[in-house]
């Protein structure tokens, strides 16, 4: 997934890789809509997936002090239906602040994505 337009509205494009079934690419599509910033009470998060992807404790350390997030679905022609989450960060690095990325997708048959 291209994080690069995330965070305005429009369609994304994703090949979901089967790691049980290494030549089966099922292209996924969907579309993103810009996002409040994530917040403990949120029912409609995927914390879970943040903190699979990440390590434990990821959501409410660092994704609760996102700058910006944007959330989308998708589904694909073999019906996988895929819920994913991308926010904006500021990092240090080198002594300047800089923004980054960073996104995290689960599709219906509980498979957890980063999205980069």
């Amino acid at each position: 997934m291209d994080p690069r337009g995330a965070f305005k509205s429009g369609r994304f494009y994703v090949d979901l890789d089967n790691i049980k079934k290494p030549f089966l690419h099922e292209e996924c599509t969907g579309r993103w809509e810009p996002a409040a910033a994530p917040n403990v009470a949120s029912t409609d998060n995927l914390a879970d997936a943040w903190d699979v992807i990440y390590g434990t404790g990821y959501y409410e350390k660092g994704v609760l002090s996102a700058k910006q997030c944007a959330r989308g679905s998708g589904m694909s022609k073999h019906g996988t239906k895929l819920e994913a989450e991308m926010c904006q960060f500021e990092m240090e690095f080198k002594g300047k602040i800089r923004l980054i990325a960073r996104g995290v997708a689960k599709d219906n048959n509980n498979n957890f994505y980063r999205i980069n």
